[in-house]
């Protein structure tokens, strides 16, 4: 059941002002739904991290992301990957080509309206690829994210202005220094409840360090939580300065 949405503001500043360390020891927090708390009834939430000890996340295993599930969840959710390899960092990586990436959530089933589906992801950036068109690079392909049913039929695709750039850091310690950003995306699955796979496509050189996903089944189709996150602190820093930039290119 998706309730009145709550402001995410604080965790949001939280999530900007927590300082950065090395990547082995770093947490890299998200900020929850704010139309729903995590182990309502009719959520899930799930999250692969590489190189954190922090409770809320896990260790990167051997060749592949290892999750946190919700207890109240039945089934097992899975990451997978195809094209890149685990860095040193304990993150995905690809030196060559473009890669993918992919999790498998069971969602609760049962009546509703349908299903809202938070998808979070962290990651270093590649230089040449600029979505956002300041000169700060980018990491996930904004037009690739996909949500599939249990039988690979397509259930939504992204629309690159819905995904919200919520943080960016261009010292982020990693690799001697680089570019890093956490993007969002929400979406309503009108009439759907079931299991579903959550699948997007990742820049050449640019590094995944953690993915979240998060549903909730609805009784109504009302809105939720991370259209709020664009309106926050960083989503209108960031929104702002893009375009001022381009106005003041275009005079």
């Amino acid at each position: 059941m998706v309730h009145a949405r709550r402001a995410v503001y604080l965790p949001l500043l939280l999530a900007l002002v927590v300082p950065f360390v090395q990547a082995h020891a770093a947490q890299i927090a998200f900020p929850d739904p704010t139309g729903w708390n995590v182990g309502d009834p009719g959520t899930t939430f799930q999250e692969w991290s590489a190189g954190t000890t922090a409770p809320n996340s896990s260790i990167l295993a051997v060749d592949a992301l290892v999750h946190l599930a919700n207890p109240a969840v039945s089934g097992t959710p899975t990451f997978g990957k195809t094209g890149a390899f685990v860095a040193s960092s304990g993150g995905l990586y690809s030196f060559s080509a473009n890669y993918a990436i992919s999790a498998k959530v069971p969602n609760h089933g049962g009546p509703g309206a349908g299903t809202w589906v938070l998808i979070q992801t962290a990651s270093t950036v590649n230089p040449d690829y600029d979505p956002e068109g300041d000169l700060t690079g980018g990491s996930l392909l904004r037009d690739s994210l996909t949500i599939l049913d249990d039988q690979g039929n397509v259930l939504a695709t992204s629309d690159p202005n819905d995904v919200v750039r919520s943080l960016f850091d261009p010292n982020y310690p990693l690799f001697g220094g680089v570019g890093f950003e956490k993007l969002a995306w929400e979406v309503f699955l009108p009439g759907y409840t079931g299991d579903f796979q959550v699948q997007a496509s990742v820049m050449v050189h640019a590094s995944v360090q953690a993915l979240r996903v998060d549903s909730a089944i609805s009784a109504v189709p009302e809105p939720s939580s991370l259209v709020l996150l664009g309106l926050g602190l960083a989503g209108v820093a960031s929104t702002s300065w893009s375009r001022r930039r381009r106005a003041r290119s275009a005079r």
